[in-house]
């Protein structure tokens, strides 16, 4: 999933992980800030350090694919060029990669601010915020959009499980 922050990749992540998971599904999550938080310190925000940090998680997610783990990642992913190398990345081992672009403006994401980024970004703590300061690609090409400004949780889980994502029969 791809996103800016703020815009319900995460929730999204972890609600779709959470309905597999219930129907017996092996399924994981990966999410960007928390890998960012516990494999990735080391990484910036630079262009480079963005496509280091998710070619790093995509390989990652390998070795989960390689065990049977459906993998569900949450991750911002700025730029088309990034998302095409990890789909080439995935599907040159043999494993379908399905983008879902959760859709939200800056202005509502701002508004939204779960994490209290934008708040700090705005007062000039954080540098190199995607969005802000930094672009955000929307994708050129998807599996499937959730405008998650119109469209609520339940309403963009259930367009995300009608999709099939994992065969569930």
């Amino acid at each position: 999933m791809t996103g800016l922050s703020g815009s319900g990749k995460t929730t999204l992540g972890k609600g779709l992980t959470t309905y597999y998971s219930n129907l017996g599904k092996r399924v994981c999550h990966l999410d960007g800030d928390d890998i960012r938080k516990v494999i990735h310190r080391n990484l910036g925000f630079t262009k480079e350090d963005r496509r280091k940090q998710l070619m790093l998680t995509v390989e990652l997610s390998l070795t989960y694919l390689k065990k049977g783990i459906n993998v569900i990642i949450s991750l911002i992913t700025s730029y088309n060029s990034h998302r095409l190398d990890a789909k080439e990345f995935i599907e040159n081992k043999g494993y379908n990669f399905i983008l879902v672009y959760v859709d939200c403006p800056i202005e509502v994401c701002i508004k939204r601010d779960p994490k209290e980024l934008y708040k700090k970004v705005l007062k000039g703590e954080i540098k190199n915020f995607t969005g802000i300061d930094d672009p955000y690609e929307s994708p050129k090409m998807m599996d499937l959009h959730l405008p998650t400004e119109t469209m609520n949780y339940e309403d963009s889980l259930q367009k995300m499980i009608n999709y099939k994502f994992i065969k569930t029969t």
